[in-house]
């Protein structure tokens, strides 16, 4: 009996563990038009999705700049800026120069607010990435993919909010590759909380309904 015991509360830890687990990994989409249709999105700045960056930054390294809610933090060694670098992306994009430190297209956004979503498209050449979802310091999920010529787009989706997601290139190479079109969670528009009016009347209906069973069992 003891024996059945210990091996009971083993299996619910394993499955209070893959439980755990399964929350707070994060959901990978490619497809834009499916990700901006299932959830509540805006970009950064709270404005309405598409839009790309509206700052230009210099092209410089290692250097912090915040949009909106958007911390723009790559590794000290990365040389980037943001600019109408392409037509194949709205307004002002990330372009990432390789030319004074190395190839290497790696980026991290960061959110002073944490969100359960986040976006982008990305444009240039084709190459392997890692994509590393945080909340704090926990590790949340890693998810790879190859990266086509031309135009693509990465959604994250989780169950748990997140503050930090990392995206590096395994495989370096001296093609450009831009990050814009940027969305994520709409921080400002809650879920509606019912007016006291309203919850007022739900009580009432509940009541009427329950004194109305009442009266046909008695009678």
């Amino acid at each position: 009996m003891e024996n059945l015991v210990k091996a009971s509360l083993a299996g619910l830890f394993v499955l209070n563990t893959l439980l755990a687990n399964a929350a707070s990994a994060a959901l990978i989409s490619h497809d834009r038009d499916d990700f901006l249709g299932s959830y509540a999105l805006v970009n950064p700045t709270g404005g309405a999705i598409g839009e790309g960056l509206t700052d230009t930054f210099g092209l410089a390294s290692g250097h912090i700049e915040v949009v909106g809610n958007m911390v723009l933090d790559p590794d000290a060694n990365i040389r980037w800026g943001a600019t109408n670098w392409s037509n194949q992306l709205p307004d002002n994009e990330i372009g990432i120069s390789y030319s004074d430190y190395g190839p290497d297209d790696s980026f991290v956004f960061g959110f002073i607010e944490q969100v359960t979503e986040f976006g982008f498209d990305m444009y240039g050449s084709g190459t392997e990435f890692e994509v590393r979802v945080f909340g704090g310091n926990t590790l949340l999920d890693t998810y790879q993919f190859s990266h086509a010529n031309g135009l693509g787009f990465v959604g994250i989706s989780a169950a748990t909010g997140f503050d930090r997601v990392e995206v590096e290139e395994l495989i370096k190479s001296d093609a450009n590759q831009y990050y814009g079109s940027f969305v994520m969670t709409n921080l400002g528009n809650p879920a509606p909380v019912p007016e006291p009016s309203s919850l007022a009347l739900l009580g009432l209906t509940v009541f009427g309904l329950g004194a109305r069973r009442l009266k046909k069992k008695t009678a």
